[in-house]
């Protein structure tokens, strides 16, 4: 059952380095047993890929990728063009109590992008 949907990301990204999302997310975002994902992406300048990667912490300090390190949502991106991608974590890998999550762009251009998650709990 859906417990949760934001808009959890929505700015600028400069490829080369990773962005990750508010940590006022980070508490709301790691009580869900499932995070569905939708990426919109546009004002693309140069084309390539948006990677988004689930990072969980058991105190808010230190952070573990999910996913044995691999992205849950990649998009790929053409200049000029408004990507729109959606994923949903893998079944099975429980999360920790704070998850961010980390976007990164690979490419040197730089894109605007909105995320949206949504939390779903299997308990109901």
């Amino acid at each position: 059952m859906r417990r949760f949907n934001a808009l959890v990301f929505d700015d600028l990204i400069i490829g080369g380095a990773s962005v990750l999302t508010p940590s006022r997310y980070d508490a709301g975002l790691g009580q869900f047993d499932t995070l569905s994902l939708h990426a919109i992406v546009d004002d693309i300048d140069v084309g390539g890929s948006m990677s988004v990667f689930v990072d969980h912490s058991g105190d808010g300090v230190h952070w573990y990728t999910k996913s044995a390190g691999s992205a849950v949502l990649t998009a790929t991106l053409a200049a000029g063009v408004t990507a729109s991608k959606t994923a949903t974590e893998p079944a099975g890998e429980l999360s920790m109590a704070f998850v961010r999550l980390r976007l990164a762009l690979t490419t040197t251009g730089r894109a605007r992008v909105r995320l949206y998650a949504t939390g779903r709990d299997a308990a109901g």
